[in-house]
């Protein structure tokens, strides 16, 4: 009866998660690294090839990096269905940004925006990108 139960519970499961462009071995996160002497925010804009930095302020809603904090990025926010191979080969590239925090926190982001005040980087990464690093982003 236990192992029924057990084989029950591991196909219902299994099924939850089935995303054929995702198979065993993909990626449904990304590590994001803050190697810098900076507190940092992130964000990623699912925008490329759109350069210009986002109309809303949702670096502000991320918890910011100190430095030698590492977070790990699924695909979506409740980190569903999906992996990092799937939206790569989807979008080609994406663009991720980082943001000093001290700036970012006394900035207007009407100014951010317009000026991209507190702009450290903007990155462009691919699946080539996320292989090559061992699918970790790193500022440095």
């Amino acid at each position: 009866m236990k192992y029924l139960i057990v084989v029950l519970l591991s196909s219902f499961f299994a099924g939850c998660n089935n995303n054929p462009n995702c198979p065993a071995g993909t990626h449904k996160t990304i590590t994001i690294s803050n190697k810098s002497s900076k507190r940092i925010y992130y964000m990623i804009y699912w925008n490329y090839p759109d350069t210009t930095i986002g109309a809303y302020n949702a670096v502000h809603s991320n918890k910011h990096f100190n430095p030698g904090d590492a977070f790990e990025r699924t695909v979506s926010p409740n980190g569903s269905d999906g992996c990092w191979e799937e939206i790569l080969a989807r979008s080609g590239k994406e663009n991720i940004y980082f943001f000093d925090a001290d700036i970012i926190e006394k900035t207007n982001w009407e100014d951010v925006k317009k000026n991209s005040t507190g702009l450290l980087e903007r990155r462009e990464i691919d699946l080539d990108y996320c292989i090559r690093n061992n699918w970790e982003i790193v500022y440095r």
